[in-house]
């Protein structure tokens, strides 16, 4: 994706940035206390609505050793396994301080890039399209972290990712609305 996004102009005042320099790895959870949590791994993801569905809960003597980052409200989970599934979601404040398995690029809510601006672009089919020709295997096609983490977003002004934003959740709700009225 970043040879590919070269040949892409953008409007004035975008930028291609790669989400490594937006994002920080999240922070490693502390597995010494017997606090009981909410684990989230890939099949606790709704793949139709890209949102979390039900979490595990786990103390750390009964939680699986992937059990690793914790996220926050805002952060994009991004699974790294067959990447086509699009097993992505958003954390919502019911999620926060939550653990995720290491199954999951976890793409920390950026400070000057709306969070839902970056989930709705690794959402693109363009974004899986460019994780899955860097895929490796056969029977479970993966990715790394790095991988995810190299690729290029197109970043407008805040103004505009928001105004950006704004439309999509209107067009969601217009989608929704006629849905439920069919």
């Amino acid at each position: 994706m970043s040879n590919e996004s070269s040949k892409y102009e953008l409007p004035k005042g975008w930028v291609w940035i790669p989400l490594k320099d937006i994002s920080i790895p999240p922070e490693k959870a502390n597995q010494k206390n017997d606090t009981p949590f909410d684990y989230i791994d890939i099949e606790a993801i709704d793949n139709l609505n890209f949102t979390i569905g039900k979490s595990k809960r786990h103390t750390w003597e009964s939680a699986p050793s992937r059990a690793q980052q914790i996220i926050l409200t805002g952060d994009t989970l991004f699974s790294t396994v067959r990447p086509y599934l699009k097993n992505i979601a958003l954390v919502t404040p019911k999620y926060d301080r939550s653990i995720a398995s290491s199954g999951f690029c976890v793409i920390i809510r950026p400070l000057i890039i709306n969070p839902v601006y970056v989930h709705n672009f690794v959402l693109t089919q363009y974004f899986i399209d460019s994780i899955n020709n860097l895929a490796k295997g056969t029977s479970y096609p993966a990715v790394t972290s790095k991988i995810i983490q190299d690729q290029l977003l197109p970043v407008p002004p805040i103004q505009e990712q928001n105004r950006i934003v704004s439309k999509i959740e209107e067009l969601f709700s217009e989608l929704s609305q006629f849905v439920h009225n069919f």
